[in-house]
């Protein structure tokens, strides 16, 4: 069943999202989103609440918090690529992706290229 999350989590717009208890039920309703909306839409479950929200595939980057510096950490090069055209593209902020000296995925950076 899909809520209103009330731990805080906000779309980029700052909307409160919609939060479901387990994985069947996001999908369920990202089925619908995407066939509905006609844009391919994927459950993730969320580092901060432990619930599953939704976000449109194109802009699906799994991420954690790296074990070893607590930097985002992307899970494959592409997802660090994607993020970083992403927010270059939304904030205007130039990144580059490097990978994670502990071979904890991939991280994102703004220092000199």
């Amino acid at each position: 069943m899909a809520i209103y999350d009330n731990s805080g989590c906000l779309s980029r717009r700052g909307t409160p999202l919609r939060a479901f208890d387990d994985h069947a039920s996001a999908s369920d309703s990202a089925a619908f989103a995407s066939e509905r909306y006609g844009r391919a839409t994927v459950p993730y479950r969320c580092d901060r609440c432990s619930r599953w929200h939704l976000c449109p595939r194109d802009r699906h980057t799994p991420s954690h918090d790296c074990f070893a510096c607590s930097k985002r950490s992307y899970e494959t090069e592409a997802g660090a690529e994607r993020r970083a055209a992403i927010l270059e593209e939304e904030q205007g902020v130039r990144l580059r992706i490097y990978s994670c000296p502990d071979g904890d995925g991939w991280h994102l950076t703004s220092k000199a290229w």
